[in-house]
């Protein structure tokens, strides 16, 4: 009698909580764009319409920070100190888990059962 050899292999890869910078933390919410317009967004913090809108500088300082890109959009964002949040880093925000499980299956030959 003769016994085939079997052999199994199986490859994966399972991450948990990757992240690619999808999450923007600091962005502008959508509903000032609907509210004030991109021509309100986009015009520098001590325009006009800005003051007008009642808009002011988040902290003293502001557009001694930003210089020209001291806009009303930067002002209202979560934090307008900072012009992004990297959440790609992984500096703390985030945690990757891999694991590798090798199986494989093929027939192989045949021996003598004894």
């Amino acid at each position: 009698m003769l016994r085939k050899k079997r052999w199994v292999q199986h490859n994966a890869v399972i991450g948990a909580h990757l992240q690619d910078g999808v999450l923007n933390y600091n962005q502008v919410n959508p509903a000032y764009l609907a509210k004030d317009g991109a021509a309100l967004l986009t015009s520098p913090i001590n325009s006009s319409a800005e003051i007008a809108a009642g808009i002011t500088a988040p902290f003293p300082g502001f557009q001694q920070l930003w210089g020209k890109r001291a806009t009303v959009a930067q002002a209202l964002r979560s934090f307008p100190q900072y012009s992004t949040i990297d959440t790609a880093g992984g500096k703390g925000i985030t945690v990757d888990t891999r694991h590798i499980m090798p199986v494989s299956s093929n027939w192989r030959g045949a021996t003598r059962a004894g």
